[in-house]
């Protein structure tokens, strides 16, 4: 493959909680698999969210997890991470699990790495082949892991809540991390923007908070994420949101942000994955 026709590798990152980081990482990946591309999720978050939600057992029961990303393997230990037994709604996708042992990763890069924010990046290139696209679930606090993720990526989104106020916190020091990486080690990133997530345009408030989102970082994606108590069902069933309700609001927003998606990254189909 050429350069233009590696897979684009997003990373949806935010250091805040809750904001739908890992709603939007596994509902994308069902969207995306459902139209014929092949998805890999990495989930570098230690809770092993997106993880629990796609895979079929448990992560803490897999012997391998996204930690063996950081520690100079070959891509066929890499390649003995992914997983490919997934829950019923998600075609086409695979991921590699999160583990609490992520919590020990940044400790080991300061320790063992000359380059501790390009370990993953060295580790997903030859992923970039195989795959269509790839998504990095990134943990909810910036450091080593949010760092290479950032350095791995090819674009970066970001989700904000807008029915509170507190996710807007700290989106300031967020842009900057990401444009210090960006700077330094990952030139070529792209922002695709801001994800609004648990919108309802008619609050007052949510227009504001997104209107505040734009002026932080400046750029707002065109479709967004309206709140529903179906986002929480389908975290509990360990589903796409679609298996829960079809036609629902919130499957056609995650529906039109897979197509709005492989419009503007031109994605490609490879065929079957490894």
């Amino acid at each position: 493959m050429t350069p233009s026709s590696l897979a684009p590798v997003i990373a949806i990152t935010n250091h805040k909680g809750g904001v739908g980081k890992t709603t939007t990482a596994v509902n994308l990946a069902a969207e995306l698999g459902l139209t014929g591309h092949n998805v890999l999720v990495i989930d570098l978050d230690p809770q092993a969210n997106a993880s629990l939600h796609l895979g079929i057992a448990h992560p803490a029961s897999l012997g391998v997890n996204a930690a063996i990303l950081f520690k100079g393997e070959t891509i066929e230990a890499v390649a003995d991470a992914i997983q490919t037994e997934v829950n019923p709604g998600f075609k086409n996708t695979h991921f590699i699990p999160g583990s609490l042992s992520l919590d020990h990763v940044e400790d080991h890069l300061r320790a063992y790495s000359p380059q501790p924010y390009k370990e993953l990046a060295a580790r997903v290139e030859p992923l970039r082949s195989v795959y269509d696209i790839i998504i990095i679930d990134c943990p909810p606090r910036l450091g080593l892991l949010s760092g290479n993720a950032i350095a791995s990526a090819s674009h970066y989104l970001i989700p904000i809540e807008t029915n509170s106020q507190y996710p807007l916190h700290g989106v300031t020091d967020l842009h900057a991390f990401i444009h210090r990486m960006s700077r330094a080690l990952n030139p070529g990133l792209a922002n695709l923007g801001v994800l609004l997530t648990r919108h309802d345009e008619r609050r007052r408030t949510c227009k504001a908070i997104a209107q505040s989102a734009k002026d932080m970082v400046g750029s707002i994606l065109p479709i967004v994420i309206h709140s529903s108590t179906k986002v929480g069902e389908a975290s509990v069933s360990r589903c796409p949101i679609r298996k829960i309700e079809r036609d629902g609001r919130v499957t056609q927003d995650y529906e039109r942000l897979a197509a709005h998606l492989s419009e503007t990254l031109a994605l490609q189909k490879n065929g079957d994955a490894a």
